[in-house]
């Protein structure tokens, strides 16, 4: 059996989160656009908005929480009730920001609740053993590939578009690399929690510093992708690429005791799901208006206020 306080805990966890990160997206509809390719105009914005600072204390609450939840839960028992707090995000996306799902949205959702289920079916019981420490090499080689793609790929889409009537994006790339950033942060937590060493014994390893670099890369690119781009989307490609990123480079990193026989078919299945969700995610939005955040103009980085049709008015708080 699961360890039913911790699957409580892991959910609300996710939960905390996502009240967080819907801050931000009210944090995000108050500042002046936003660039990934200037950091530190990017980071003194954040900083400035009274609002990003509430929602990043909540958001360090849900992680603080996440962290709990792996303490006693395997990876692959708290991947389905990582996966399973999507509801908390439908409920919000919709309910708070009015986002109307298209679709290819519905269906990605109907996928990942499959994706879900097949992996609760496979997830081990009781309590698991500690994890084992990965070596040194193997962290030396999937801790730079962790950072630099995803970052790479984010500068790439701050490039201006491709010509004048080029369709906008519906920020799903975005999305994709802020969660690979977010799910190697989780993946440092993991290791703090799941390696059972002290204070003392972290501060010798490397993944209070991996936590600290890619969390803070990931927030950046959260950031500035939900001023561009709806939540629905953003929240939805982002939270499955670090999920599965969690499940599978933590089960490569810290050896977690994977499923045989039947139950093996059905873990590829759910993964395999959770990734075709998101590659069927709208790559472009049916109306480029709804990808806007309400009260604002374009803010891609290729179009200022003059390209967008109208100039900043008191709907602009940020435009002054």
């Amino acid at each position: 059996m699961l360890v039913w306080p911790a699957v409580f805990v892991a959910f609300a966890s996710s939960g905390v989160y996502w009240v967080g990160v819907a801050l931000f997206k009210v944090a995000a509809d108050r500042m002046p656009p936003l660039r990934g390719d200037r950091p530190a105009e990017l980071l003194a914005r954040m900083l400035a908005e009274p609002r990003w600072l509430v929602g990043a204390g909540v958001v360090l609450l849900g992680l603080v929480l996440q962290g709990l939840a792996l303490h006693t839960l395997a990876i692959p028992q708290a991947q389905p009730v990582f996966l399973a707090s999507l509801t908390v995000w439908l409920g919000i996306a919709v309910g708070w920001f009015a986002e109307r799902l298209a679709a290819r949205e519905w269906t990605a959702a109907a996928l990942v609740a499959a994706g879900t289920a097949m992996l609760a079916a496979t997830a081990p019981g009781g309590h698991p053993p500690p994890a084992v420490p990965p070596p040194p090499a193997l962290l030396a080689l999937v801790v730079p590939l962790c950072l630099v793609l995803p970052v790479a790929v984010f500068l790439a889409c701050e490039r201006p578009g491709g010509g004048l009537h080029a369709r906008p994006p519906a920020g799903t790339a975005l999305g994709v690399t802020a969660g690979l950033l977010i799910g190697t942060a989780e993946i440092a937590l993991a290791g703090m929690t799941r390696l059972h060493q002290g204070p003392a014994a972290l501060a010798g390893t490397v993944y209070p510093y991996l936590f600290v670099v890619a969390a803070g890369l990931g927030v950046a690119q959260l950031q500035t992708a939900l001023q561009r781009h709806r939540m629905v989307t953003i929240g939805f490609a982002a939270t499955v690429v670090a999920k599965v990123h969690l499940l599978v480079t933590g089960g490569v990193l810290f050896g977690p005791a994977w499923p045989h026989g039947r139950a093996l078919p059905l873990l590829l299945g759910g993964v395999a799901a959770a990734l075709l969700a998101v590659a069927v995610l709208p790559r472009h939005p049916a109306d480029p208006g709804r990808c806007r955040p309400r009260g604002r103009p374009d803010v891609s980085p290729s179009r200022g206020p003059a390209e967008s049709g109208r100039a900043p008015g008191p709907a602009d708080p940020g435009r002054r």
